[in-house]
């Protein structure tokens, strides 16, 4: 089969015509005069001569083939053989370039460093790759590696190329990087290598960066033609941990932190057991353990839970004597033992950045002794006037009088300021646009004429004529993006019921300003805690009620919301933003089943191999020559001869 790698170049087709074209205007331009002298000695050369008009004949054919070879070599043919063994129809040819568009691709996530006894995956991968470059030996054939440094997720970066040298530097080390899934590695090499329509791929076998292929319905289409060497084999005995941490960054709010995660297994052995420790980074000191005793679950993977709670103020403590100066983070060991056949994942250090102080004001009086501010100011700090305070500072402010400098979250609760001035509002408002972050709490008051109705119309705040039901209850939702969102998405939705008002619902219009805690009455939905963007600052605006016979004071949320949303506004701060350790996916080392093998080939036609059955496979493959360098060469030729005709032709 004959293909063309710019056939667009054919709409050229019709300069073909040019050397009958100027041929044309030639001969309307000459005129031929007889000279009786040498009229007998023509007669005599032309009886020994081939006709003259067949010369011209001949001569615009050869200048009308010059350029369509010319053309036709410029259009990139190429011709594909029928998928058998050898290098393509022409490819004996001296001048004829054999080509097989082939990419290698070698995993070198960190699970192809797996030992089972004195071999491990990594070993045998080296043996595949020996198998497959020598398999397609004569091919244009380009290598590549696949983890997460090379396949970004969702990014535009094209995969490098590696020449032979540079891959057997990689197999002199072992391993290190996550992987990414097959999906992402697809959509690479087409980004990557145009044109290129197959893929042999050298792994470990693992599910989970098959999975995408494996759930859902994806068109054959979007992916080339995968042949699968997998290296890895059963039985799999794994054991690693994940830490999700239940206090989120940066620590230094609430008083007390948390390290929680899970410990997961994989496990042949029903009396297997192990031992999660978690160390000071600093110190050295050592801060937890607990036995796992992990259970004989075939073919799954057992997730058993642990937790580290701490004083604050102590591991502060601690940091700072170890090193004499103020610490900017606070760094753990987490280690697993005893160490398993993929030992890069039972160990581990986090660092997790630390408040040198944060400062919070509630708008009100300095005197203010109602059991609404008191139960606030201590569920801002639980710990507030003993050693281990963490460190929060409160302050009472009153926002006509001026925000002191330094604030980094102030409270706006309309409850506890006897008379909200004009003044109030424009102070308030110019805080947040340069630069501040507030908490503001509507009191359940409507967006009026009042100057704290003024203040709420200024963030965009407008009421919804509609009342709560109980049907309403069942549709309330929490969640956002970011840290902040997760936290809120992780909450029991009965916790938030106590908050939701019973008169003055509303929703904040404008482009700035994200829901957090929606819940809907009859048909309208409202909002109960939105975040704004009010110029350089941001907002939070909280539709409830802090008066002393509010539920809210006794919610169980009141103080975990308030130290999420300090968190937040400490973040906000932070010049490099702030994440969670991404989960360890590369550690489950569940391998594909001949079942999920099966559904791969059905789907997409993806070919399974081992090293034996590799040369057969690539035997398949579509091979074939490149036919313009031999068309060059034919043209040189053309030019030759029409070189020696013209010039002979003009002796005449």
């Amino acid at each position: 089969m004959l293909t063309f790698s710019n056939p667009l170049l054919f709409w050229l087709l019709p300069i073909l015509a040019l050397p009958w074209l100027f041929r044309r205007r030639k001969e309307e331009r000459i005129r031929h005069l007889p000279f009786p002298l040498i009229q007998f000695l023509r007669e005599s050369e032309e009886k020994e001569l081939i006709n003259p008009h067949l010369q011209e004949l001949l001569l615009l054919l050869l200048r009308t083939l010059l350029l369509g070879v010319l053309l036709f070599a410029l259009a990139g043919p190429k011709w594909v053989s029928a998928p058998l063994p050898g290098a393509g129809l022409f490819s004996v040819l001296p001048i004829g370039k054999a080509f097989q568009s082939n990419t290698i691709v070698l995993d070198t996530s960190y699970s192809l460093g797996y030992r089972e006894g004195p071999e491990s995956w990594w070993s045998k991968a080296r043996e595949a790759w020996k198998a497959a470059t020598s398999h397609t030996r004569g091919f244009a054939t380009t290598y590549v590696q696949w983890d997460r440094t090379t396949v970004i997720p969702s990014g535009s970066s094209p995969l490098p190329s590696l020449s032979t040298q540079e891959i057997e530097e990689i197999f002199l080390g072992m391993p290190r990087e996550e992987g990414t899934p097959v999906l992402d590695l697809c959509t690479a090499l087409t980004r990557s290598f145009e044109g290129r329509s197959n893929a042999i791929v050298i792994t470990d076998g693992q599910r989970w960066p098959w999975e995408s292929l494996l759930e859902s319905q994806i068109h054959p289409a979007e992916l080339p033609g995968l042949i699968v060497v997998p290296v890895g084999t059963e039985p799999v005995r794994n054991t690693w941990f994940q830490v999700e941490s239940l206090s989120t960054p940066p620590w230094g709010i609430s008083g007390w932190e948390t390290f929680a995660g899970h410990v997961q297994s994989i496990q042949d052995d029903p009396n297997a057991s192990g031992l999660i420790s978690i160390f000071h980074g600093q110190t050295g000191e050592h801060l937890y353990s607990k036995t796992i005793t992990y259970p004989n679950l075939l073919g799954q993977a057992a997730m058993l839970p642990f937790s580290f709670t701490a004083l604050y103020s102590k591991l502060v403590q601690n940091s700072t004597s170890a090193t004499n100066t103020p610490t900017d983070f606070l760094e753990f060991r987490v280690k697993l033992e005893p160490s398993d056949p993929l030992p890069i994942d039972n160990e581990a250090v986090y660092r997790v950045p630390v408040l040198p102080h944060f400062t919070v004001g509630i708008t009100g009086s300095a005197d203010t002794a109602s059991q609404a501010y008191r139960v606030l100011s201590t569920a801002i700090n639980p710990l507030q006037g003993s050693v281990d305070s963490p460190p929060v500072d409160l302050r009472a402010v009153s926002p006509a009088e001026g925000i002191p400098a330094g604030l980094d979250l102030l409270f706006t609760v309309p409850d506890f300021v006897p008379a909200w001035s004009g003044q109030d509002t424009v102070a308030t408002i110019d805080y947040i646009k340069t630069g501040g972050n507030a908490v503001i709490i509507t009191g359940g008051r409507p967006a009026d004429s009042s100057p704290w109705g003024q203040l709420l119309a200024q963030i965009g705040w407008k009421e919804t004529p509609s009342s709560v039901t109980e049907a309403s209850l069942d549709t309330l939702s929490a969640g956002g993006t970011g840290l902040l969102g997760s936290a809120l998405a992780a909450w029991d939705r009965s916790m938030w019921i106590p908050w939701l008002p019973s008169t003055h619902h509303g929703v904040i219009t404008g482009q700035q300003a994200q829901p957090l805690v929606t819940y809907n009455t009859g048909e309208s939905t409202c909002h109960l805690l939105t975040e704004i963007s009010l110029g350089k600052g941001t907002g939070w605006l909280l539709n409830a009620r802090l008066e002393e016979k509010s539920d809210i004071l006794l919610s169980p949320l009141l103080p975990v919301l308030i130290w999420e949303i300090g968190k937040e506004a400490a973040r906000l701060r932070q010049v490099t933003p702030l994440t969670l350790p991404r989960p360890r996916l590369e550690s489950n080392l569940l391998l594909l089943t001949d079942q999920d093998k099966n559904k791969l080939q059905e789907r997409y036609n993806i070919r399974f191999a081992t090293v034996d059955t590799l040369r057969d496979e690539i035997a398949q493959l579509q091979a074939g020559t490149d036919l313009r360098m031999l068309l060059l060469f034919f043209c040189v030729l053309l030019a030759l001869l029409e070189s020696w005709l013209s010039n002979r032709m003009a002796s005449m």
